[in-house]
């Protein structure tokens, strides 16, 4: 149980997860028994009951009670990410070396990060944020510490990256890494601005 304490502290409230009961038995259990058994979870987990949207039941000997499959929305995850570790960002800012910067932007980009592409041609990156919270000042912060400069925008609630040596040094931060889809887009259209 040490993940739903790991859970609990990054802010997730047990109402937020959903679950799925996994069974492995020699026969498929009947209705009865897989609500009594979604019940014993419930009680396990201290969630309500509903939260265990499904049950999956496969052949084969497995534990008495089955076991849990938890899952969080990105929505929540996003939440943990803007209220816990902005504020760790926020409160390490001035102490963090080039490789803690580079991966609180890995972080960004990964969740935040779209590419500006204009006829198959790159002509920027750019990060969603909201206008209205210490977000843009924190983002265009990390980014200038990693020597990255942001362009103006009037939209507050995007941040726009453009040049060839602001690409070129996400690029070599390898920003893009944690996303292997993306990064490999973004490698393509920045090798195609430097032909």
């Amino acid at each position: 149980m040490n993940v739903i304490g790991t859970m609990e502290k990054l802010g997730i409230d047990r109402n937020e997860w959903t679950c799925q009961l996994l069974l492995r038995s020699p026969q498929n259990p009947n209705e009865k028994t897989r609500e009594e058994l979604k019940s014993w979870w419930a009680n396990i987990l201290r969630i309500k009951k509903e939260n265990i949207v499904s049950v999956e039941w496969r052949k084969g000997d497995g534990k008495e009670h089955g076991s849990i499959r938890i899952f969080i929305t990105n929505a929540v995850l996003f939440e943990i990410f803007v209220n816990g570790m902005l504020k760790w960002v926020k409160e390490n800012i001035l102490v963090l070396d080039e490789s803690g910067l580079s991966h609180i932007l890995k972080g960004i980009i990964a969740s935040e990060g779209s590419l500006n592409v204009n006829k198959d041609m790159l002509q920027g990156v750019e990060l969603a944020c909201d206008g209205k919270s210490e977000e843009p000042f924190l983002f265009r912060l990390v980014l200038w510490k990693l020597g990255i400069s942001t362009n103006n925008t009037k939209i507050l609630a995007s941040i726009s990256i453009t040049g060839l040596v602001n690409l070129c040094l996400l690029s070599m931060f390898r920003e893009f890494s944690i996303h292997e889809t993306k990064n490999k887009r973004f490698l393509e259209l920045l090798a195609n601005k430097l032909k």
